[in-house]
């Protein structure tokens, strides 16, 4: 499974910060996975990318202008 977060902010002065954040993971399984178990992969990917947002300096320097 892959999840990309693109984040893109036009600050008022013209500038520009496009960014994406991208998460893989994969997991072997021998029977086909319940609901409950596709939802905490789905929510353990997007989380990895929420961090990596979060995380990232120069994003928060590009906000802080």
């Amino acid at each position: 499974m892959t999840i990309r977060k693109r984040a893109r902010l036009l600050a008022a002065d013209g500038r520009w910060y496009d960014k994406i954040y991208r998460s893989d993971k994969q997991e072997r399984v021998a029977v086909v996975p319940t609901a409950e178990v596709n939802e905490r992969w789905i929510n353990s990917t997007l989380s990895d990318v929420m961090n990596q947002l979060f995380q990232d300096n120069g994003l928060f320097m590009f906000i802080a202008g």
